[in-house]
């Protein structure tokens, strides 16, 4: 065949789907006339086809053209292919397929069209192809004057994925950049990822010398532009888990609360850190609520657009400079300040917000935030006192988190939930597998391991361990400055351990202690576990009196399966005394309540107790809702709630066969056979106080 035709056939594999006869004839370096001819000819010999577009009739005959070009000349066909794409306003992706080919050369043009590419995948939800193209462009090389960005976008886009690595590019590109206030831009994003290693102590570091850099930024003072706000935000909420990192909290605290009480602006980050210290420290309920509602009002302007790819020649200059699309910062706060509202025993709008997020972050494909939104679910979930939606929350918290800190704090609040279903050798598996069974790290993360760890203890009868594990929590609680039973309960569990091992008196001033707190913050959930703990381990004759009042402040709370416990222990008492009518009419509300919120230990006593009162309770059913696994049972729900099978798919980030079998294994436990009666199905009985 003519030379021109092999020419063209080389154009036409090199452009793939991008091939026309005229551009191939560009590329090729052949005119119009002879290009066509070209053409023809290996049509005639059905080599290729197409009208508009060009492709080769066999992939075998194509791959062996390409492959027949030797690596620098298909390189340099690359180089041209994608000029050409781009000055004819070609999608950016279809130029950066070429650009990724081609050899490194470094061509600030180049590294330009890499830039934007990584820009537009990252906007898409594509992380990966970002990360490809940056890495590209950092190969080229870019000039020494935009190294460091592009170092910056690289580990802003590795963040979620490979948080150590990027914290590597992050820190060298601070290294290589001069100039304020492009270096407070990369303390922050290196803050971030140092935070989701569980660096809490390096990250504030990299805050507070950026913070000082500003040349004005004086604690929660300063110039007061936007990146140092953001800078502080940071460190407020960075050095909150670390505990040596959080001295450096105090001060600006204290200024930030003076600025709120003079009624100046501030951020939703500040507000947010605002509500969580105040709930900690549990001294103001309605001040951090107040607080959390502002921060929660601004979560519209705080979600990142998501911009349509570009279709057009793109204009000169570099890529606009915008956070990550999966906003880390932001995720966090929402869920932790969600959260806030629940330790305010406002449960029904924490949960509204933290499914919100959740349902954003899944439909979004971010995978880091949803399982940070779902580890606040869980928590929501298991102070609810819905043990079976905590499991299944839990459980989508912790896949696939990597080297994150996500999958520890979602296992601290999975296994409570777990020991309330009865499963005490799979929360004890669950700890191990997670390499949480050693000597806990520093950061208050470890800390809520740690009671978790108590409380199975507990569970296991093993009180002596019991009490080291939740006296010790306790213990840097306070250093940590968190008081708030409602955060965690530990002087309430500590005290029924220790109180079986005979030490009433410490047991009783702990109790005490407990109830002042809760008393003073307000929450009718902490109270009510301080007076139910304190009624059983009475030794003054009170019990009865004491686990009634709990019973009463439990009733006008959220929490649920709290309000069945200390239903089993005010019915236990009863039985005690004798008045056994009252007694079986206690442990069967509390039968019923415990086996409708998934709390199977607790159904097990509250059965017991019901034996031993002269009563006949009735077993529990081998089918229904709590028949259902928990990935099975958040499948049916997205299903119920009118997802498709796809969609539940990737907000689950499971493939769709996974959910087709979910959803068959739920169908025949549940007995039905469509999906319309799903939502009846799931349904918990009245008096659950669910709906």
């Amino acid at each position: 065949m003519p030379v021109a035709a092999l020419a063209a056939a080389r154009a036409v594999a090199v452009l793939g789907t991008a091939a026309t006869a005229e551009r191939a004839g560009r590329l090729a370096g052949l005119g119009g006339d002879t290009c066509a001819e070209a053409i023809g000819a290996l049509m005639a010999e059905r080599l290729l086809e197409g009208e508009q577009f060009l492709r080769f009739v066999h992939p075998l005959v194509r791959s062996a053209v390409y492959s027949d070009l030797t690596p620098p000349v298909r390189q340099r066909w690359h180089k041209r292919a994608a000029r050409l794409l781009d000055e004819q306003g070609a999608p950016p992706e279809e130029v950066t397929v070429h650009l990724l080919a081609a050899a490194a050369t470094g061509d600030a043009w180049v590294v330009d069209r890499l830039r934007r590419a990584a820009a537009s995948a990252r906007a898409r939800g594509a992380p990966d192809v970002a990360i490809q193209c940056l890495e590209r462009a950092l190969a080229e090389p870019p000039a020494a004057g935009i190294r460091g960005d592009v170092l910056l976008e690289l580990g802003s886009a590795r963040t979620f994925q490979a948080p150590a690595a990027a914290a590597s590019q992050l820190a060298e590109a601070l290294a290589d950049t001069a100039s304020w206030p492009r270096r407070g831009e990369i303390a922050l994003a290196l803050s971030q990822a140092l935070a989701l290693c569980g660096r809490f102590d390096a990250a504030a570091g990299v805050l507070r010398a950026a913070i000082s850099e500003d040349g004005e930024a004086d604690g929660v003072g300063g110039s007061g532009s936007a990146l140092v706000m953001s800078l502080q935000a940071a460190l407020l909420n960075t050095a909150r888990w670390d505990i040596d990192a959080r001295p450096v909290m105090r001060p600006m605290l204290q200024q930030l609360k003076a600025r709120a009480d003079r009624g100046e602006p501030l951020g939703p980050q500040l507000h947010a850190s605002l509500a969580i210290e105040l709930a900690a420290a549990g001294q103001d309920l309605a001040g951090a609520v107040r607080h959390a509602r502002e921060a929660l009002r601004s979560t519209p302007r705080l979600l990142p657009a998501t911009p349509a790819p570009r279709l057009v020649p793109a204009t000169p200059g570099p890529p606009a400079r915008t956070g990550p699309p999966e906003d880390y910062a932001t995720s966090e706060m929402l869920s932790e300040t969600s959260t806030v509202l629940l330790f305010a025993d406002l449960a029904d709008e924490a949960q509204e917000w933290a499914q919100r997020w959740l349902r954003v972050a899944q439909q979004r494909g971010w995978p880091v935030a949803s399982k940070v939104a779902a580890t606040a679910m869980t928590l929501i979930s298991l102070y609810r006192g819905d043990v079976t939606q905590a499991v299944t929350y839990g459980q989508e918290a912790m896949e696939e988190t990597g080297d994150t800190w996500i999958s520890a704090l979602a296992t601290a609040f999975t296994v409570p939930a777990l020991i309330e279903r009865g499963r005490l050798e799979q929360a004890g598996t669950l700890l191990a597998r997670s390499g949480l069974s050693g000597e806990p790290g520093a950061t208050w993360i470890h800390n809520t391991v740690r009671h978790a760890r108590g409380c199975l203890y507990a569970a296991t009868a093993d009180h002596a361990a019991a009490a080291r594990e939740l006296l010790a929590a306790g213990e840097l609680a306070e250093r940590w400055g968190v008081r708030n039973p409602m955060l965690m309960a530990w002087r309430s569990d500590a005290a029924l351990s220790l109180s079986a091992l005979g030490d009433h008196r410490l047991a009783g001033r702990l109790l005490a202690e407990e109830t002042g707190l809760a008393r003073q913050w307000g929450a009718d959930r902490a109270v009510g576990i301080a007076l139910r703990a304190a009624g059983v381990t009475d030794r003054t004759g009170r019990g009865v009196e004491l686990l009634t009042e709990a019973v009463a402040v439990l009733r006008g709370s959220p929490a649920r399966l709290e309000l069945a416990r200390a239903l089993l222990d005010l019915g236990a008492a009863h039985r005690r005394a004798g008045t056994r009518g009252l007694a079986r009419e206690l442990l069967r509300e509390s039968l019923d309540l415990a086996h409708a919120l998934g709390g199977l230990a607790l159904a097990d006593r509250a059965r017991r107790e019901l034996v031993a009162a002269g009563s006949r309770p009735r077993r529990d059913a081998v089918h229904g809702r709590d028949a259902l696994t928990p990935s099975e049972l958040r499948v049916a729900q997205l299903a119920a709630g009118g997802q498709t099978n796809r969609q539940i798919a990737q907000s689950l980030f499971v493939t769709q066969r996974t959910v087709e079998n979910h959803l068959t294994s739920t169908y025949g436990k549940l007995g039905i056979t469509s999906r319309p009666e799903l939502a009846a199905a799931l349904a918990l009985p009245a008096g659950s106080g669910y709906t």
